[in-house]
């Protein structure tokens, strides 16, 4: 976010405050697997529930009273933020007076768990294999890989790596050929230096379950709660959330009434 957000920038920090906090079930500070647990010993591992979009929000709401902030110029995120966006945009529209949201729709399409299932499994039988701890991380790296490939384009790749070979006398593992293979692992490697596998589980499964409709009786009702003008972000070259998805979400919203525009970004990049 650092090319958008800050002094004189897109979301001006000199003019406003900006709350972007960590959700929960993940492993950079708030609650997660990786938690200790306060009643028993050692960390809550597979113990840890399995939190909602709506329950990040709720906890955010939370953050906002302790903040004593009572209105948000803007909502903005992409992806699973996106997500956040919309709940938000419908759990409290008293609060929310504008929203963006980018790469996503109401709901996950099967697309999106089938590619996120990959990774997950990798993981589960992992953990399946206690005895053997680097296994854990192998399927982590593995699970980040295939979601690399899933956040890019082909053109991309092609572009980048073309069939560019690698000096394979200068690497031990001789299943390494090519600087694509090269690079995905390095990508994976990346993320098991800095990342929990649990909530790796977590995090996926939050972004796959998602629904606007959650806590209202219909979908119809969820997109009738929300009352402020919405941006929704499409990239014409998302390989995960297919840009017709927020188009599609956009021309609902104007059927309700709503202030709800659609914008395409055309990118090669995924």
């Amino acid at each position: 976010w650092d090319l958008a957000v800050g002094p004189g920038k897109l979301i001006d920090t000199d003019r406003f405050f900006v709350v972007c906090s960590n959700v929960i079930g993940s492993c950079y500070g708030s609650e997660g697997p990786g938690t200790e647990h306060p009643d028993r010993d050692g960390p809550w591992g597979a113990r840890f529930p399995y939190p909602s979009v709506k329950d990040v929000v709720t906890v955010q709401r939370e953050l906002l009273r302790h903040l004593k902030n009572e209105s948000l110029r803007l909502v903005i995120g992409g992806s699973l933020g996106g997500q956040q966006v919309l709940s938000w945009a419908a759990q409290y529209p008293e609060l929310v007076h504008s929203a963006v949201a980018l790469a996503c729709d109401e709901r996950a399409s099967a697309w999106v768990i089938a590619l996120q299932d990959v990774g997950r499994q990798a993981i589960h039988h992992a953990l399946k294999r206690q005895d053997v701890p680097e296994l854990l991380d192998q399927a982590l790296a593995t699970a980040r890989m295939i979601a690399m490939i899933s956040y890019r384009t082909p053109d991309d790749f092609v572009s980048r790596f073309k069939r560019a070979a690698i000096d394979v006398g200068r690497i031990p593992d001789n299943d390494l050929r090519y600087e694509v293979e090269s690079y995905l692992r390095y990508q994976g490697d990346k993320l098991v230096g800095r990342f929990e596998a649990r909530s790796y589980l977590r995090l996926t499964r939050m972004l796959d379950s998602f629904d606007i409709a959650q806590g209202f009786a219909d979908e119809a009702a969820a997109l009738d709660a929300i009352q402020c003008p919405l941006c929704l972000v499409g990239i014409d070259s998302d390989v995960l959330f297919d840009a017709e998805g927020p188009r599609r979400l956009a021309g609902k919203l104007r059927n309700l009434g709503k202030q709800a525009s659609f914008q395409l970004l055309p990118s090669r990049y995924g």
